[in-house]
């Protein structure tokens, strides 16, 4: 049962976005970088992206490549 409660978590937080997004008319990748100041990356160690802030690109330079929109 606890892990059908998280499943059910991440679906209620994926949607959640997914309205908060909506929203704020955000409906592309560029929209996303424009309205908040993110970077898309990916990371080196596993391969997932990521959306990270200007300082966090910087202090995870070794990390991660930026991805393009």
């Amino acid at each position: 049962e606890g892990s059908r409660g998280i499943q059910q978590d991440i679906k209620a937080a994926q949607q959640w976005m997914v309205d908060f997004l909506r929203e704020r008319r955000c409906s592309t990748g560029k929209d996303i970088a424009e309205k908040f100041g993110l970077w898309r990356v990916r990371y080196r160690d596993n391969g997932q992206i990521a959306w990270i802030c200007r300082r966090h690109m910087y202090a995870r330079s070794a990390e991660i490549i930026e991805v393009p929109i």
